[in-house]
């Protein structure tokens, strides 16, 4: 994982994304505290699909504000 700024990235190898299938899946943001406790921060909802190249996009689903 690299982090800039605000943005952290994780890459995944071309296997493990593989492993997504079409869909919605949920990401979930988590950290350690000073303390090494596991800490929750978020739940990102993401669109995945597959275009003809079996290339994945990923796009956030937009917040409807309920």
């Amino acid at each position: 994982m690299t982090i800039s700024g605000d943005i952290a990235v994780c890459q995944l190898t071309e296997e493990e994304s593989k492993r997504f299938r079409d869909g919605t899946i949920v990401l979930e943001a988590k950290g350690l505290d000073q303390y090494g406790n596991t800490i929750f921060w978020d739940q990102y909802p993401v669109d995945i699909a597959f275009r003809n190249d079996r290339a994945i996009m990923l796009t956030q689903e937009e917040d409807d504000g309920e």
